[in-house]
């Protein structure tokens, strides 16, 4: 079944703009196909975007970025937020960040965290630029949403 969680926020504009920083013990380049593997403790770093995990794959098209996807157990996902300058984190077996469309999937034990809101389930899908989550439970167990209200002055 499908759930929508509250907006959880927007990422930081700037960090598309700066260079990709990516650390590994060893990378495969396949030109051809437009892909890159970097295998053993990978990490991404790109402004405040950050990826880790023990695989990544990088798909470009005419030295246009794609898609990464980044698979661990688990993985994580971590950007700060230019809604109020938090930061968002994620992690699930494997995430597929679509730079174009500006929007994360994670799956499998899949969680999503800003601040003192959270949601998990077995599926996420995260619109960096909206900041709207749509999670997805299945037959490992319900959508799993924790909002935790501001308290007013």
């Amino acid at each position: 079944m499908l759930a929508c969680a509250p907006a959880i926020g927007f990422a930081v504009p700037v960090d598309a703009e700066q260079p990709m920083h990516i650390r590994a013990q060893a990378a495969e380049f396949d030109q051809p196909n437009g892909r890159a593997v970097y295998l053993g403790g990978v990490e991404v770093r790109q402004g405040t975007l950050q990826v880790t995990g023990e695989r990544l794959t990088v798909h470009y098209l005419d030295a246009r970025l794609v898609r990464i996807t980044a698979s661990g157990e688990p993985a994580r996902y971590r950007q700060g937020s230019a809604q109020d300058g938090g930061l968002v984190r994620a992690s699930a077996s494997l995430i597929t960040y679509h730079p174009g469309r500006e929007r994360i999937e994670l799956s499998g034990e899949a969680r999503l965290a800003q601040a003192k809101n959270h949601v998990a389930g077995e599926i996420i899908h995260y619109d960096i630029a909206s900041g709207t989550v749509d999670a997805e439970a299945t037959g490992q167990g319900p959508v799993r949403v924790i909002v935790r209200p501001d308290k007013g002055d």
